[in-house]
């Protein structure tokens, strides 16, 4: 990952209430990778199936993602979208094997 890239996604986790502690650092990147290999409103409008598990998880991490002005939504987040520093967020997440932590 270029130095510029690294230094985005050390201030996004940085900024980030995501404790990285324990088993998130494992998991995080492949959960992030399960996400955003579809659009967010595909999960929020029901075109993509989620255990119960992963629905909690999948609302808390876009929680945050808003949180981190990486997503946004108008009157429903069901219908969610990435903002452009969002966008580069999913890019770095989708190219990287482990784009945590490389940024750490």
């Amino acid at each position: 990952m270029e130095t510029e890239d690294k230094e985005f996604m050390a201030e996004i986790l940085e900024k980030s209430r995501w404790l990285f502690y324990g088993d998130l650092d494992e998991h995080f990147t492949g959960f992030c990778k399960r996400v955003f290999a579809h659009e967010l409103k595909e999960w929020g409008f029901g075109k993509q199936e989620m255990s119960p598990d992963f629905s909690v998880a999948y609302w808390l991490f876009l929680s945050e993602l808003v949180a981190l002005d990486l997503a946004e939504y108008g009157t429903s987040p069901r219908g969610a979208w990435l903002t452009e520093e969002g966008e580069r967020f999913k890019k770095l997440i989708m190219k990287n094997e482990d784009a945590v932590g490389e940024a750490d």
